[in-house]
């Protein structure tokens, strides 16, 4: 696939479960290209945008269950972050707070660029981020609500499950999961069963997200093994950056002119200062039960129908 610098290279994409309509490379610079996934509204005289941040470990096949039910008025667009799925690096370790957000800056830019296009009306843009992709989705918000950009107007961020005071409180367990969990596959379907019997509990999700955080090793010019993509232990250094100061910028963000929307699996995840908040109306909150951590793969229905209601009257 032919790339053009500081430009988008759209392709057709067979694969990715025909849920998007096109795959494209964004080359940001010599060395650094992302891999970023379009699915085009049904009006096309639509240029919104709701712009999707996977969470760590993951990637862009992580949202295949939810585009569908929110594309009819909106571009929906997803991109692999640095180290992850499709996109390639010269740096892939540093997944420091400052580069994710910087990353994350210059895909959403680039992506402004094409569905504008000859428009000269800014482009209403809605952030959804689940876990570390809420985390970096907020602070991209805060850059956007505090720069004056003439090609994109912020209006609405979804945060899935995610809360600074219990992300904090959890990273030694987090670190003792990933310490504890297989390093290596013989087959991608072991991967599978092994991600649903622990953190997935949708087979139809997961048979399209799981092999997309897997890598095939080489070995004597055969294909051997599968392992995981990111190596998430080796980032732990910079866990407690990606959440710090969450909440509070979270509830500064101006409600008056952001609509913001938190999703949790369990409200025993709320933490003391978003709880305070949402008390005093500054955010929306639903609860989503039957589910894990991945809500948008576990329940997809469930949070499709949330996220149309609250764009049907805050995006649109």
């Amino acid at each position: 696939m032919g790339t053009l610098s500081n430009s988008l290279s759209p392709t057709r994409e067979v694969g990715m479960s025909k849920v998007f309509d096109e795959k494209m490379d964004i080359k940001v610079n010599k060395t650094d290209t992302f891999r970023v996934y379009v699915s085009r509204p049904e009006d096309k005289k639509e240029k919104r945008l709701i712009f999707l941040l996977h969470g760590a470990g993951s990637s862009s096949y992580t949202w295949s269950q939810i585009v569908a039910g929110l594309r009819r008025r909106a571009y929906v667009v997803a991109f692999d972050a640095r180290g992850h799925g499709h996109s390639c690096h010269s740096n892939e370790t540093d997944l420091s707070e400052k580069i994710l957000i910087q990353d994350a800056c210059d895909v959403l830019e680039r992506v402004v660029t094409y569905i504008r296009k000859d428009v000269k009306d800014k482009i209403p843009v809605a952030l959804v981020g689940h876990s570390l992709g809420g985390a970096i989705a907020t602070k991209v918000m805060e850059r956007m609500v505090s720069s004056d950009i003439s090609t994109m107007e912020p209006k609405c961020l979804v945060l899935i499950d995610i809360c600074e005071g219990t992300a904090v409180k959890s990273l030694e367990h987090t670190k003792a999961v990933l310490q504890r969990r297989p390093s290596y596959f013989h087959t991608v379907e072991d991967a599978v069963k092994w991600s649903l019997e622990g953190t997935l509990r949708n087979t139809r999700s997961a048979r399209i997200s799981v092999p997309d955080t897997l890598v095939r090793e080489t070995i004597g010019g055969e294909a051997g093994r599968f392992r995981w993509r990111t190596n998430l232990l080796s980032s732990y250094k910079y866990w407690k950056g990606w959440y710090y100061g969450l909440s509070k910028l979270f509830v500064n963000l101006p409600s008056k002119r952001i609509s913001k929307l938190l999703v949790l699996a369990d409200v025993n995840r709320l933490d003391k200062a978003l709880t305070i908040a949402q008390m005093q109306g500054q955010f929306e909150m639903k609860v989503i039960g039957h589910s894990g951590h991945f809500i948008h793969e576990d329940v997809p229905s469930a949070l499709q129908g949330v996220l149309s209601e609250f764009f049907g009257r805050r995006l649109y």
